[in-house]
């Protein structure tokens, strides 16, 4: 059986890249998929440090372009940077993990976790 693993980046990978690095690493040379599900906007400054990091990863999910895409309001507080009604935003990354069977996430957040069906790890 091959899980399907989701990774915050903020106060997740961030915070532990040594970790992750290893562990991300060993889940995809296994077969399981690691998703990378952030807010943040899929820059090439991201896919750079996540790679400077080495963090193996299968999938990468932003919040941003997902909301962006359908269209949600939106303010700009710089220009990879868009910030979403609460409504919109807090329950995005359950939702994803909901629609594609992730098994375990890994987040820092309490209020997302609010929203999770999924099995939420919570990062401190």
């Amino acid at each position: 059986m091959f899980l399907k693993i989701g990774l915050d980046i903020h106060n997740v990978i961030d915070k532990y890249p040594h970790l992750f690095e290893r562990l991300s690493a060993d889940w995809v040379r296994m077969g399981n998929e690691v998703h990378i599900i952030t807010g943040n906007m899929k820059t090439p400054e991201i896919v750079k440090q996540l790679a400077e990091w080495k963090i193996s990863y299968t999938h990468f999910y932003s919040v941003s372009d997902d909301l962006l895409a359908k269209g949600k309001a939106t303010h700009w507080t710089s220009p990879n940077d868009p910030w979403f009604h609460a409504d919109d935003w807090n329950p995005a990354k359950a939702k994803y993990c909901r629609d594609n069977q992730i098994d375990i996430h890994y987040d820092d957040s309490d209020e997302y976790g609010k929203h999770f069906t999924t099995p939420f790890v919570k990062v401190y």
